[in-house]
């Protein structure tokens, strides 16, 4: 039983070897794809009623950059072109880059509160 038991947990280290290195290749794949079109992470959330209302509380600033990369992936995808040079390099280090989460976590805080009031 006590053999069991060490096959099961060196078995459970490789599995999570393995996931960990999957993991680590699809952000890698997700942030070269969002990239090379111009987008951030955070552009692409779903829009519920938690997201909407972070979005209005951008600033003018946040909202017209966030237009713009939307704006110019859909011209880089009509075009079937990508970023490329510096342009691109500055997209990859903003990728994951948050300026919309912090404000959704505050819209769901008081999302639920409004919930709890009721």
């Amino acid at each position: 039983a006590e053999y069991m038991g060490g096959i099961l947990i060196a078995m459970s280290r490789v599995a999570a070897g393995i996931f960990d290195t999957l993991s680590a290749m699809y952000c890698r794949t997700v942030a070269k794809n969002l990239a090379k079109n111009g987008l951030r992470y955070e552009d692409l959330l779903i829009e519920t009623p938690e997201v909407l209302e972070a979005t209005a509380r951008l600033s003018k600033g946040e909202i017209a950059a966030r237009n713009m990369r939307w704006a110019r992936a859909q011209d880089l995808n009509m075009k079937k072109k990508y970023l490329y040079g510096d342009d691109l390099v500055k997209a990859e280090q903003e990728v994951w880059t948050p300026y919309l989460s912090p404000l959704v976590s505050v819209a769901q805080v008081e999302a639920k509160e409004k919930l709890d009031w009721k």
